[in-house]
């Protein structure tokens, strides 16, 4: 079974037993094991074999065949975040980072590890995604994430014009190191729109602009003479981006 559709037959099977007020533990009863292992499994955090949906089929008197068609057809839909969600990670750029490790992964300590992060700005970050209907925190041990995984941005969607920014003055600070000598060239291929090509060109050519101006020169010893280019050509055109492939090289 295709594992990316399994989300959307937890949330058929959650539907159900709400329709039908059958509690997690009345459900965990019935199958012999404990409501922890229910909700962990129909909260994405554990998936359910074959065997088990047949039985939890059988006792919310839904035809497992059933239950699989209509998480196809639920999956097969496209599932785009609301302009209110769009703007909040917007905001706070690591929030959609932890969404996407949600789906995996609900131990707090962990989650700040992967987020260089303190425990108390996961709990805050938490909560701001519960806010917005993204997630429902049940308990400190127990996050469920309520929008399916491949769920897309909106078009215009401020998430992805503040990620590119973000994305493309990160590249050009990696270019200021002049220090960093293990590295001689860099390449990125970037889908940007032609604003945005033209604004990231205007940052690199004025930079570029002052190491050989007057002003920019200070009294230093052991300078090395280098030689940097920067290329790039237009490609193709993809749902109104151009692909740039963008190659900065620097040789001693």
């Amino acid at each position: 079974m295709n594992k990316n559709i399994y989300p959307f037959i937890a949330d058929e099977i959650k539907f159900h037993l709400k329709k039908q007020a059958i509690s997690y533990k009345q459900l965990g009863d019935c199958l012999g094991v404990s409501e922890k292992t229910i909700a962990r499994s129909l909260n994405n955090h554990q998936s359910l074999s074959i065997e088990r949906l047949s039985l939890i089929s059988n006792i919310i008197n839904v035809p497992l065949s059933k239950l699989l068609a209509v998480a196809e057809k639920q999956m097969s839909r496209v599932h785009y975040f609301t302009q209110e969600q769009d703007m909040l990670m917007a905001e706070t750029l690591c929030l959609y980072d932890l969404l996407c490790l949600l789906y995996d992964e609900y131990c707090r300590e962990r989650l700040a590890h992967a987020l260089n992060c303190t425990l108390t700005n996961v709990n805050d970050y938490l909560m701001q995604l519960e806010s917005v209907g993204l997630i429902a925190i049940h308990s400190l041990t127990n996050v469920s994430v309520l929008v399916p995984k491949h769920t897309m941005f909106p078009e215009p969607s401020q998430y992805i014009v503040k990620k590119r920014q973000h994305t493309l003055n990160k590249l050009i600070q990696s270019c200021h190191q002049t220090d960093n000598i293990s590295a001689s060239i860099k390449l990125v291929y970037a889908q940007l729109s032609e604003e945005e090509y033209v604004a990231f060109l205007s940052n690199i050519k004025q930079y570029l602009s002052q190491l050989v101006t007057p002003t920019y020169y200070k009294p230093q010893l052991n300078k090395k003479t280098y030689t940097i280019a920067l290329l790039s050509n237009e490609t193709v055109e993809s749902a109104g981006n151009i692909a740039y492939p963008l190659s900065l090289s620097m040789t001693t």
